[in-house]
């Protein structure tokens, strides 16, 4: 019996699905962690206590069943993998798959890719395409029925994971505002020169967050930058728009994991 859609396009169906699901996931984690900050001024524990950190372990394992306490810190980490193995699986579909591998394995040794990288390098490449395109490029009705389709799925998913980026990244922004908090109170546990567990466990945390968050910004980058062209430039502009408010959040997360980094070496 033969199937009703293509394999590939399956899977592209399945990965916009998904990213629908993890939209919605994060709406209630991006709604409690706006709490996160203002808990800690009010409370003088630690956002990452050791039950909070033991669920945080469980990140590692195979399958992490849900969990009935620190729902948001927890869904937080659950939701930035879900991310990268969507992408990752959007990467595997794409008809560019080869130039994004070798995207990836040039970015392993250069510089980490971002959306700032990504946008500057787009606006070279865009002037150089306008003087060179024509109306002899657009190709056979059906090639452009096929084309038209592709730019279809690639605004769809872009826009989908421009919106799940941007509320992780929010999400990460207030957590990371939390634990400069926390930060503060494990400096005071001990009056001893060695690192505190709770220090000890915040460091951690913020390589873990260093960690997903590099994976992230350089899945999204190669995805944006090598994602089959839809040939409408609205697509782009307004894709370009939502890239440069992702590329603002992504300066000042860095900038405050650093700072964060900084009081925990101190």
């Amino acid at each position: 019996m033969e199937t009703l859609w293509p394999p590939k396009e399956d899977s592209i169906e399945i990965c916009i699905r998904q990213l629908s699901d993890l939209n919605a996931r994060l709406y209630p984690v991006y709604k409690a962690s706006c709490s996160f900050a203002e808990a800690q001024k009010s409370h003088s524990g630690a956002l990452f206590s050791a039950a909070t950190f033991h669920i945080l372990t469980t990140l590692l394992e195979e399958s992490t069943p849900l969990q009935q306490k620190c729902n948001a810190i927890s869904e937080t980490f659950n939701a930035s993998r879900s991310l990268l193995n969507i992408v990752h699986q959007l990467q595997a579909t794409s008809a560019s798959s080869k130039r994004m591998h070798d995207y990836a394995a040039n970015s392993q040794s250069q510089s980490p890719a971002s959306i700032r990288t990504m946008l500057d390098s787009q606006r070279s490449e865009s002037s150089d395409t306008s003087e060179s395109s024509g109306p002899s490029s657009m190709g056979s009705p059906v090639a452009m029925d096929g084309i038209a389709e592709r730019g279809s799925h690639n605004l769809v998913i872009g826009y989908s994971i421009l919106a799940c980026y941007a509320r992780l990244l929010h999400i990460y922004h207030t957590l990371i505002t939390a634990l400069h908090y926390d930060a503060s109170h494990a400096k005071g546990i001990e009056s001893i020169p060695s690192p505190s567990l709770a220090e000890l466990r915040l460091i951690l945390v913020v390589q873990l967050i260093s960690h997903l968050l590099n994976g992230l910004r350089e899945a999204v980058a190669a995805y944006f930058s090598h994602v089959d062209d839809p040939l409408d430039p609205s697509v782009l502009l307004a894709n370009q728009a939502s890239l440069k408010t992702v590329s603002n959040l992504e300066v000042d997360i860095q900038d405050k994991i650093k700072q964060l980094s900084e009081v925990l070496r101190g």
